[in-house]
């Protein structure tokens, strides 16, 4: 059941998009893009305020040029961001140079948010050519966001096959995660939540 309204609330989603709440203050702050855009985070963690701020094609430093536009005393920020970069949407396609671009934001949420949990999804696979490089900078966010005392969810082994590509039991035709995908996401993040919550 959960599912079936999961995927209705996909749909509605990405095919008619309502404009973004203003910034929540002390609750949980979604960043990021297309993966986290696509969420309707509020209706599947009813429990939480929750305000999406997720931006289909959202580079690190296009985010970064906004967050004082977002960022408003949260008390936890959801943070899934880098696969426009790895496109040669953003600065760098390099992991390295994208993974110090990510770091800066990291200083930077830490500076606009100061007492707010960070967590941070790595990223998913598109196609198994860019396994590695998604797997690369995976492990450079993981190093980074445990040096600056955030939280994260590793999703790779969870929704792929072969560490390569998306088991087609998590994703949609166009790529996107579908409702089974999205509800394995929520199980997780609730549970970082609650941790993140209590930390705080």
């Amino acid at each position: 059941m959960i599912k079936l309204l999961i995927a209705k609330l996909l749909h509605d989603r990405r095919t008619t998009k309502p404009a973004p709440r203003p910034p929540t203050r002390h609750g949980v702050l979604i960043l990021g893009d297309d993966h986290a855009a696509h969420g309707d985070w509020q209706q599947w963690l009813p429990e939480l305020t929750v305000t999406n701020h997720a931006t289909a094609g959202e580079t690190i430093e296009g985010l970064t040029r906004r967050l004082a536009t977002v960022v408003n005393e949260p008390a936890v920020i959801v943070l899934h961001i880098g696969a426009a970069d790895l496109d040669g949407h953003g600065r760098s396609t390099d992991p390295t140079d994208i993974a110090v671009q990510f770091e800066t934001l990291i200083a930077l949420l830490g500076v606009a948010a100061p007492t707010a949990q960070l967590i941070v999804t790595g990223l998913l696979p598109d196609t198994a050519e860019h396994a590695e490089t998604n797997l690369q900078l995976n492990r450079h966010y993981r190093r980074i966001i445990t040096r600056h005392g955030g939280r994260w969810i590793d999703l790779w082994t969870t929704l792929t096959i072969d560490s390569e590509s998306l088991e087609r039991e998590f994703t949609a035709q166009s790529g996107q995660l579908n409702a089974t995908g999205y509800a394995t996401w929520i199980d997780h993040l609730r549970s970082e939540i609650s941790v993140a919550l209590v930390r705080r």
